[in-house]
């Protein structure tokens, strides 16, 4: 395993374990807006990309295109985003935020804000300013990885798997388990 792979490797595991840790603090936030954790990860897409259609939705927030369409009725129900066919397409529909949306996203934007801003409060000052210096090249990776999954297809059939590994992350006859320790 050379440098390279071992800090990929590394850092998977930090991403994911702060996406675990984080998802109970998402359902908290859930309450602060009174939308379900989907709900309002779609409702911050359709501001963040106005005119998306539900499969462009299900694609960037790594959902299922069913549980995207329901988030995004829920929207509509609740006036914080508006149906319109696409002018060049009648037969796609556009997804709009409405002026009501960007506010209660902006509740949502500030509810995650605090929780990070405790959480980096509570940081060694060098190790809080790294993050900060870091994110640049995180939105970098971000959109990379986004570009590799949109490529892939739909979510669920990523590209991202080795050919070796199963979905669910078990390894197959072909590979054998990562190290329990990596060597310091």
């Amino acid at each position: 395993m050379t440098l390279n792979d071992e800090a990929a490797r590394e850092l998977a595991i930090v991403v994911h374990d702060l996406a675990r840790r984080l998802k109970p603090q998402t359902l908290a936030l859930a309450r602060v807006c009174a939308l379900a954790p989907t709900t309002a990860a779609v409702l911050m897409i359709v501001a963040s990309h106005p005119g998306s259609t539900v499969r462009e939705i299900s694609a960037r927030g790594l959902l299922q295109p069913s549980n995207a369409s329901a988030a995004v009725a829920e929207l509509c129900r609740r006036g914080l985003a508006v149906k319109s066919p696409d002018p060049a397409d009648r037969r796609r529909i556009r997804v709009r935020p409405t002026p009501q949306a960007f506010d209660e996203g902006l509740r949502v934007e500030m509810a995650w804000a605090e929780l990070y801003a405790r959480a980096l409060a509570k940081l060694d000052p060098a190790d809080a300013q790294s993050l900060r210096l870091a994110l640049p090249a995180l939105r970098a990776l971000d959109q990379l990885l986004a570009a590799i999954d949109s490529e892939a297809g739909p979510p669920g059939q990523g590209a991202i798997i080795p050919q070796d590994e199963s979905a669910d992350g078990r390894q197959t006859a072909d590979r054998p388990p990562p190290p329990a320790q990596l060597p310091s």
